[in-house]
C-alpha cells in the first residue's frame, strides 16, 4: 500500500550493520523487530542494543529472535527507554538504525530525537533512519487520515529535510512510495 518493499527493511539494516566492522550498534525504537529480527539473528560481531519505549514491542523483538536463534546472544541487550532522553554517554555508538520512529513525533520531538542521534553516534559513525511521508501517490489519502486520527504526523520530505538541516545533519534521502530513506554519516 506504501509503495515500497518490507525487504527494503532488511537490506537497510544489513548495509548499515555491514557499514562498519566494530563498534556499538543502536536500534532506536526497535519495535518487535517484525522486519529486521532475521537481520539481527545472523549479527554476531558486534554488540547491539536494541531500544524501545514499549515492553510490548521488546518483548516481541526478543521473542522472535529467540525463536529464530534458539536464545538470545551474548552481545544483544534489550533496553527499556525512550528516544527523546537517551540514556547513553556522548559518541559510542558506530551505528544507529531507526526504523519508522518520526513520523510518530511532532516536529519539536523529531528534532529533540535526531539531537539525541547525532549526540550519541561516534565521529565517523553513521545512521539509517525511516519515516513515512507524503507523496504523489494515492496512498496520501490514508497517510493523511491516519494523520487526522492522530496516530501519526503526515509531512512532506522538504519538510523532513529541513529538520535534519535544523540540526546541522547532512543527509541523504531516497523516497520510495510513502517512505523516506535517510542515512546521515
Amino acid at each position: 500500500m506504501w509503495g515500497y518493499s518490507i525487504k527494503d527493511y532488511a537490506t537497510l539494516c544489513e548495509d548499515s550493520l555491514a557499514s562498519s566492522s566494530e563498534g556499538w550498534v543502536l536500534d532506536l525504537a526497535c519495535g518487535s523487530l517484525a522486519f529486521t529480527a532475521e537481520i539481527y539473528a545472523n549479527c554476531s560481531n558486534r554488540p547491539v542494543v536494541f531500544l524501545d519505549q514499549s515492553l510490548k514491542l521488546l518483548r516481541k523483538g526478543k521473542s522472535r529472535l529467540e525463536k529464530l536463534k534458539g536464545n538470545i546472544s551474548e552481545n544483544m541487550f534489550f533496553l527499556h527507554a525512550d528516544a527523546l532522553q537517551l540514556p547513553f554517554k556522548a559518541n559510542i555508538f558506530h551505528t544507529v538504525i531507526s526504523l519508522n520512529l518520526l513520523h510518530c513525533l511532532c516536529l519539536d520531538d523529531v528534532k529533540t530525537a535526531l539531537k539525541e542521534i547525532k549526540r550519541v553516534l561516534t565521529d565517523g559513525g553513521n545512521s539509517a533512519i525511516t519515516t513515512l511521508v507524503q507523496s504523489s501517490r494515492w496512498s496520501n489519502r490514508y497517510l493523511n487520515m491516519l494523520a487526522g486520527s492522530g496516530a501519526l504526523i503526515s509531512r512532506s520530505p522538504d519538510e523532513l529535510l529541513s529538520a535534519f538541516n535544523d540540526m546541522e545533519m547532512q543527509v541523504t534521502q531516497e523516497i520510495k512510495g510513502n517512505l523516506a530513506f535517510i542515512k546521515y554519516g
